[in-house]
């Protein structure tokens, strides 16, 4: 049995909430791109992603800007060993500029996390009931925070999983920062929003996908949404992992203990690589390795 809600505007509609992802373009025509297209009015340095070196924010207004407030729009670039830029935003501005990169770089673009929600007037414990039956029958992990009077949030899906969602009671969080007008309004608003981190395979298709789509990530969530919303999304044909060569999996296994290799000295590097390529390298003694690097490499021991 579907539930009767009642959405936040005229129309149930499914909308984007975040975006993060990466654009193959120089950074500042993203930026002079989104400025122009969107109408921003201010533009300047502001803190982003740790891997970038510089982060660029758009806001929209000066005031906005001036007050501190965090920036609409943050595009960086630098650092990350020369990786596309990336472009991150949240809220009403990730349903203007999603738009606008899958115009403009559609196939150029990589989706690396994309939230898709819906709006609805109260509906929260009735949602929440549901949620916990598919946690029941799905064993699906599910976390709670908050209280009634200030808000609460229920979650399904492990924080680990590239697809979870929540239920939060957002009107009453953000009640105080509301205008008064709009509290007698909004004070009941009930979000519910999917959170999904695309493989990397699947990056550069979902960077084009609609936040309809998003919910066929995962079948829970499919039907979650087909319950709550009476929407059925098209499930994701998964894309199958490319198998890749010798060539390409040694290179990741050096990327992914280059730290390890440095801290056993640089004056021994081309000694274990050596030996790793002839199948020489033996268990190793705790003479030659240090404690916390013989944890992060799971070595054997010879005493």
């Amino acid at each position: 049995m579907h539930p009767q809600l009642q959405p936040l505007s005229q129309k149930l509609t499914v909308e984007w909430d975040f975006f993060r992802g990466t654009v193959r373009e120089h950074p500042s025509i993203i930026l002079e791109t989104l400025y122009e297209t969107l109408g921003m009015k201010a533009l300047g340095g502001c803190k982003g992603p740790p891997q970038y070196t510089t982060s660029v924010g758009l806001w929209r207004t000066e005031e906005a800007q001036e007050a501190g407030k965090a920036a609409d729009i943050v595009v960086s670039h630098g650092g990350n060993q020369g990786a596309d830029p990336g472009v991150l935003t949240r809220g009403g501005f990730a349903r203007k500029v999603v738009p606008v990169l899958q115009a403009e770089w559609g196939q150029q673009a990589k989706a690396t996390r994309l939230d898709s929600c819906l709006d609805f007037h109260g509906g929260f414990n009735l949602i929440r009931d549901g949620m916990n039956e598919m946690h029941e029958q799905r064993r699906i992990a599910r976390d709670a925070y908050g209280v009634p009077e200030t808000g609460q949030s229920f979650y399904l899906g492990s924080k680990k999983s590239p697809f979870r969602c929540r239920l939060y009671q957002k009107g009453l969080k953000e009640l105080p920062s509301m205008a008064p007008e709009e509290r007698e309004h909004f004070w009941d608003w009930t979000r519910l929003e999917a959170e999904w981190h695309p493989r990397s395979n699947e990056q550069q298709r979902a960077m084009l996908m609609s936040p309809i789509e998003v919910w066929g990530a995962c079948a829970w969530g499919r039907d979650l949404l087909a319950w709550v919303a009476h929407l059925n999304p098209p499930k994701l044909e998964r894309t199958p992992r490319m198998d890749r060569t010798a060539e390409e999996r040694l290179a990741f296994a050096f990327r992914q203990y280059a730290r390890t290799i440095a801290e056993v000295g640089r004056e021994r590097a081309h000694e274990l690589l050596e030996q790793v390529l002839t199948g020489e390298l033996g268990p190793v003694t705790r003479d030659e390795i240090s404690p916390r690097v013989r944890h992060d490499l799971r070595l054997p021991v010879r005493h």
